[in-house]
């Protein structure tokens, strides 16, 4: 994607198939089946099976439709975007305005859950009972919980976020022993009359079905990554199916053995306390023991941290696009300046989240959530087939199968669902509508659609322009970090691309937290990382002949965002800036080990001294090590600054000093150093003396191998009290050679090598 003067911004995803698949996995296994399940039995009986199953069925229809959609427009913001895109307004606002909100109560209702696990922990457990009973108590309970999740939420933690999958894995365990449990007991004392009644009617189990459709709805978060999965038009409708099935069958299996080994009475009835809520949590304690039901409670509040977390974010994404491109207030979309999380989204989306977990009883919470996500999904399904005859133009890598037939099927069952909330709860009907009145009536006096105040260096950012990189050629990068003085780094990697007359790449990776999506970062935000790229690029043309291409990558991890680049471009030279701190297992930095590690190119860490030239450059050897890389990019440097060279050995005692240096001079490496006619000269330092000789050295550069680095490092970071490496007034490259083929001493045709 291209920005001004050729400038190249990128979005990196790096969700694998996996990734996705958890992150919905996780948001519908989270609470609702714990929660629902009694709830689903009184209505209809052991059919209730059958209920997951038909829901499933019905959610894959919509999920196919948010399959194709996603991948055709992979922005923040989800179903609003997309019926905003489709149909006139009022429809783009009202979709937002409803998306909004259903989330805020399905939030209000991980947040009602959460709380409820803690209080019916505190009593299974006998812990301060008198306060388990007190209402206020548990409304204080769920505010606090809010009050933390939002607040991380605000600050960008990506903690939650990152362990994603391990809740996921966790919370699936504690089903699977749950499950086990019950064969276990259904095995060793068979009751059929446990599945009677099998069925309460046709009415009962379409209630039973709009009720839980909350348990479905969570592949919905897979769509609104999409931007950020790795092959999105493979990996996204796969994840999204994936997910939907390993949940159903999750369910079907969970609510199978409860009904078989406790039978459809005893949970209808609320079990031995009466509460519906609780009763699969009591169910466990019946059928696993004495810890049966802290285990059951302790995987509910785990499952439900992911979530709550993943609601909140959601909630808060959908106003902050729409304050993005002008339907809602300027501030919704404007990012924290120091976070950068939607910080005015996610207090608002709190806010409103607090007022109905303390207001509404659960079931009125499910409900309204529900219908929320009911009528939006009608929409969604009704954009996918007006965008399929008006924008025949968009680039679909996935289709909804035997259209139109999919997207009106699954409009219609939806619809239906959606009516049918009214028999479980009138007021989740009487919010809704009152919702949307105000909502459209908020757009009809402001004005309707204010215009796109940010999208316009948003949307039409950085249109794609293919290019072609020559890999046949020795081509370099470096890796620009966002602050500091970069110069000698582009010095150094502009001598090096003209040397090998290859391509020449200058990257920067801006790291966006994993609490927002990439693509909420404007062209606006990029433009001091580009203005940056561009001087160097003119620097580098002006002062070496060295043209260049420049790159701005968007990702959450910049580790992973410079490999990828190295991979895409064909890079066989990555040079990395380093600020010199320095520790005993030669951890470079936050980021450098791991770029390393992944890093298939020839690699320089480099810091830069305050020298205009090296005159002096010194090679520091540890004795027997291969010195090739080191000796080659020493020569280069050399030939271009008519410097003196000096090989300095790093011997374990003096006694070894003379073997090294007959080591040397008949070394091809000597040879070829003085077929420059430079100078070039050797000595000697004990291996724990490094220090000491680095601390006073009379030198511009310094050349070390980075593998020999790492043998000194327990050495050389006795420097870091002293921060001798990072004040000192010489420039420091490491060098790693990656796995080349042997060049037959033809060291200066080094542009004809090939990695292997």
């Amino acid at each position: 994607m291209s920005g001004h003067d050729g400038a190249e911004v990128e979005f990196r995803r790096d969700l694998s198939l996996m990734d996705a698949t958890m992150i919905g996995v996780g948001a519908m296994t989270g609470a609702s089946i714990f929660i629902l399940a009694g709830t689903i039995v009184g209505l209809t009986g052991s059919s209730a099976i059958f209920v997951i199953l038909m829901n499933c069925l019905v959610t894959i229809l919509t999920a196919m439709c948010y399959a194709e959609l996603a991948a055709a427009f992979p922005e923040a913001g989800g179903g609003y975007l997309w019926v905003k895109e489709s149909m006139p307004e009022p429809f783009g606002f009202i979709s937002g305005w409803i998306s909004w909100f259903g989330h805020t109560i399905a939030c209000a209702f991980y947040t009602v859950v959460f709380a409820s696990a803690i209080i019916w922990f505190m009593e299974a457990y006998n812990i301060a009972p008198d306060l388990v009973t007190n209402d206020f108590f548990f409304k204080l309970m769920a505010l606090l919980i809010l009050i933390i999740f939002t607040v991380i939420n605000y600050l960008g933690t990506s903690i939650i976020g990152k362990a994603e999958t391990g809740i996921t894995i966790f919370q699936l365990i504690v089903i699977a022993v749950f499950i086990i449990a019950g064969i276990y007991a259904m095995v060793t004392n068979p009751a059929v009359g446990h599945f009677s009644p099998f069925s309460e009617g046709l009415n009962p189990f379409l209630t039973a079905m709009a009720f839980l459709f909350i348990a479905f709805e969570g592949y919905e978060i897979i769509a609104q990554s999409a931007e950020e999965i790795k092959e999105p038009e493979k990996n996204l409708p796969r994840a999204i199916f994936l997910s939907i099935i390993i949940v159903t069958i999750i369910y079907m299996l969970f609510l199978g053995v409860a009904i078989g080994a406790m039978s459809v009475g005893w949970l209808s009835s609320g079990g031995g306390t009466g509460d519906q809520h609780y009763v699969i949590i009591e169910a466990a304690g019946h059928l696993i023991g004495n810890y049966g039901e802290g285990m059951l409670l302790i995987g509910l509040l785990v499952g439900t941290t992911a979530t709550l977390n993943a609601t909140i974010y959601s909630s808060s994404r959908v106003s902050f696009a729409m304050g993005r491109d002008g339907t809602f207030p300027a501030f919704f979309g404007k990012l924290h300046p120091k976070r950068k999380t939607p910080a005015h989204s996610i207090l608002v989306s709190s806010l409103i989240i607090a007022i109905i977990a303390v207001a509404l009883p659960i079931n009125d919470i499910v409900a309204a959530a529900d219908v929320m996500f009911l009528v939006l999904f009608v929409l969604v399904n009704a954009a996918v087939i007006i965008l399929r005859y008006t924008r025949p133009d968009l680039e679909r890598t996935y289709k909804v199968p035997w259209f139109p037939v999919v997207p009106v099927i699954a409009l219609i069952l939806k619809g239906v669902l959606a009516v049918y909330i009214y028999d479980i709860s009138p007021i989740a009907w009487y919010i809704t509508v009152l919702w949307i009145t105000v909502g459209a009536t908020i757009h009809y006096f402001a004005g309707g659609k204010k215009g796109i105040e940010e999208s316009k260096d948003f949307r039409a950012l950085f249109p794609s322009i293919p290019r072609e990189i020559d890999r046949a050629k020795y081509s370099v990068a470096v890796a620009v970090p966002p602050e500091g003085d970069v110069t000698e780094m582009v010095h150094v990697g502009s001598i090096f691309a003209r040397r090998h007359k290859g391509p020449f790449f200058l990257l920067s990776v801006i790291e966006v937290p994993r609490s927002i999506p990439l693509r909420s970062v404007s062209y606006s935000e990029t433009e001091k990382v580009i203005k940056r790229l561009e001087e160097m690029k003119k620097l580098s043309k002006d002062r070496y002949d060295s043209p260049s291409d420049i790159f701005v990558t968007i990702s959450h991890e910049i580790p992973g965002a410079i490999v990828d680049f190295a991979k895409e471009k064909g890079v066989n030279l990555m040079i990395l800036g380093w600020r010199g701190a320095l520790k005993s297992s030669l951890a470079m930095g936050t980021n450098l080990p791991a770029v390393i590690r992944r890093l298939e190119t020839d690699v320089m860490i480099f810091k830069a001294g305050r020298r205009d030239k090296y005159k002096k450059i010194t090679i520091f050897a540890r004795m027997g090590s291969d010195m090739r890389f080191a000796v080659r990019t020493a020569k280069i440097l050399a030939k271009e600054f008519v410097s003196d060279i000096t090989i300095m050995y790093v011997v374990s005692d003096a006694g070894k000093v003379n073997m090294a240096r007959e080591m040397f001079r008949n070394s091809r490496d000597r040879d070829m150093l003085e077929g420059l006619g430079l100078s070039v000269k050797d000595d000697y330092v004990p291996i724990d003396r490094v220090h000491e000789k680095l601390k006073n050295i009379d030198t511009d550069l310094v050349v070390m191998n980075y593998d020999d680095a790492g043998e000194l490092a327990s050495h050389l970071s006795r420097m870091k009290e002293e921060k001798m490496m990072m004040e000192a007034d010489y420039a420091v490259v490491f060098v790693k050679q990656f796995n080349t083929a042997e060049l037959n001493g033809d060291y200066e045709n080094l542009s004809m090598m090939k990695h292997t």
